[in-house]
């Protein structure tokens, strides 16, 4: 992958030899129409040999792009899970304090029928002693007036 970077004009030995290796063992002359077209063969040997090598990095670079693509949205759906579990947790939460308050109040409330009930019986209590006095108070002056309508 790092000769995909190597200079297409110099090649690097391991392409050149490459090359070399399959040329054929006869070397036409110099300047000549043959020794052309053999240097042109070589060159657009060359050139498809770096462009392929240039392929597969950006192949290489690609397929890593779409590694980190998918590991980010890996990520992005464990996180949006955790989300929702938080927010899921956090609705129970919303719930039980709803829950709690509800039995304190009903409990407060019951409390107060409690109370409400004791000074109710305490009233009544009350009421029935008043009576009781009165009738006690209405029977002493009742005796009191026969005593004096007696008594004269």
């Amino acid at each position: 992958q790092s000769q995909g970077s190597a200079d297409v004009g110099g090649g690097s030995s391991s392409l050149m030899r490459t090359v070399m290796e399959a040329a054929p063992p006869s070397e036409p002359k110099p300047n000549s129409p043959r020794f052309h077209r053999v240097q042109e063969d070589r060159s657009r040997d060359l050139q498809s040999i770096a462009q392929q090598q240039e392929a597969a990095a950006s192949r290489d670079e690609l397929n890593l792009l779409v590694d980190e693509l998918r590991a980010s949205e890996m990520k992005e759906s464990v996180l949006r899970d955790q989300l929702r579990l938080a927010e899921q947790q956090l609705n129970q939460l919303d719930r039980d304090k709803l829950e709690a308050v509800q039995a304190l109040t009903a409990a407060e409330l019951d409390e107060l029928r409690k109370e409400s009930k004791d000074v109710t019986d305490e009233e009544q209590r009350v009421e029935m002693e008043l009576r009781r006095l009165e009738e006690e108070a209405s029977s002493y002056i009742s005796r009191m007036k026969r005593q004096n309508v007696q008594g004269s």
